[in-house]
């Protein structure tokens, strides 16, 4: 064998460790990929402009669960009499403190869908703005301020449930749901955009109606009892 063929067989050998080398590194790109989940990509006209988003943090956006963007605190008197026929009247007055906070919750949203990308731009639709905890009222806080008398459990139930509806009706308003959501809007584009994205396109559910108590707190009593 002549020195020139000894050169041309060791450069095509070369060339064949060569391609083996970028063949195994392709490889093992692959399977990192795939043993870290798919990545979402975002196409763009620009691919300098991509953006990219890993199933697990779009899971650490689902975590975050209850996101409150608003919490109203006020206190409600309710007054309640009973009368007798005989003697003094009874009565009761009591003041109820609630903490009503308004949000999104994120175990809500449907799918994987509700987290969609186009270009640099990030778009979210999420569960409406509403009401987070029905049972509002702190009454650890719930203190006596005129009592007299005695009175059941029955008549504390329904004082209480008498001052939920008027906390409800305060509070539980459109325009407390638009600020709500006002800040939502604020909060969460500045918290998509930590990703990267440029701009972020947010839609909200219809608002979600709470039920009032059950009227199930009827006092079977001789005498008169009157919720103020």
């Amino acid at each position: 064998m002549n020195p020139i063929q000894q050169q041309t067989n060791k450069s095509s050998g070369w060339k064949w460790v060569l391609f083996l080398i970028l063949l195994l590194i392709a490889l093992i790109v692959v399977w990192m990929k795939s043993c870290n989940g798919p990545i979402l990509d975002i196409e763009s006209s620009n691919p300098e402009n991509a953006i990219y988003i890993s199933p697990e943090e779009i899971r650490s956006i689902e975590d975050i669960g209850q996101w409150v963007f608003l919490s109203v605190e006020s206190e409600e008197i309710v007054d309640t009499t009973r009368r007798h026929f005989f003697g003094s009247d009874d009565a009761l007055s009591r003041i109820y403190v609630c903490n009503m906070r308004f949000g999104i919750d994120m175990n809500e949203v449907k799918g994987t869908d509700w987290f969609t990308v186009s270009g640099d731009t990030a778009k979210l639709a999420l569960p409406s703005i509403r009401l987070m905890d029905d049972d509002f009222i702190n009454e650890a806080k719930t203190r006596t301020f005129y009592e007299v008398g005695e009175w059941d459990s029955q008549t504390l139930k329904k004082m209480y449930n008498k001052a939920r509806r008027q906390m409800l009706k305060r509070n539980n308003t459109s325009q407390n749901l638009k600020t709500a959501q006002e800040n939502a809007e604020h909060e969460i584009t500045r918290f998509i955009q930590s990703f990267g994205f440029k701009e972020v396109e947010i839609s909200f559910g219809k608002k979600i109606n709470h039920l009032l108590p059950p009227p199930n707190n009827h006092i079977d009593s001789t005498e008169e009892l009157e919720i103020i």
